[in-house]
């Protein structure tokens, strides 16, 4: 625990010290928010509070590594800069203390991807008709899930694949048309 508070107090330093005039707009923003999350996360961990439960620590740790994860893709989406290379590195540094903490409390990740769909583990949020993989696959991944210790944690909600309906059976019930997505009316 001590290296994810070391790590969490470097993240809320460099993030004090952001160059405004140097900094992409939405990566600071998404960096002084992530960090207002870590200052609230430790608080009571930093005042000597050993009556935090373990799982309100789990889960306050997780919403940051999620906030986390979505800010370095959309670091990665749209921006490009150079000079944002240290408000990456920032976060990335930040992630991976947080998942080696989580891995010393027993928290684990739910491995989805590639995976075939299981909804005793993989909470199903989109079903993506494709060809490239298997029916009742897991296409991607919209939020981590996690096992702490042998159980459940939080599901990983994923978008699954399903085979797509054939052109020739829509001409074949007489639908007027298909998109690939929707079916027009009879």
């Amino acid at each position: 625990m001590e290296s994810v508070l070391h790590a969490g107090n470097e993240f809320c330093r460099g993030a004090e010290n952001l160059d405004d005039a140097k900094t992409d707009l939405a990566l600071g923003k998404g960096i002084r928010m992530i960090a207002g999350q870590t200052e609230e996360m430790f608080a009571d961990c930093q005042r000597g509070k050993s009556s935090i439960r373990v799982s309100t620590l789990i889960e306050k740790m997780l919403a940051v590594k999620d906030n986390i994860e979505y800010g370095i893709a959309s670091a990665e989406r749209t921006t490009k800069r150079m000079e944002d290379m240290k408000e990456k590195l920032l976060l990335i540094d930040f992630r991976n203390a947080l998942e080696r903490s989580l891995y010393q409390l027993n928290v684990v990740p739910v491995e989805a991807n590639g995976a075939v769909f299981d909804p005793y583990i993989h909470e199903a949020v989109h079903i993506e008709e494709t060809d490239l993989v298997e029916e009742n696959r897991v296409v991607s991944v919209v939020q981590k899930g996690y096992f702490f210790g042998e159980k459940l944690y939080r599901p990983a909600r994923v978008v699954v694949s399903k085979e797509p309906v054939p052109r020739e059976a829509c001409e074949d019930e007489g639908w007027d048309s298909y998109d690939g997505e929707t079916i027009g009316g009879r």
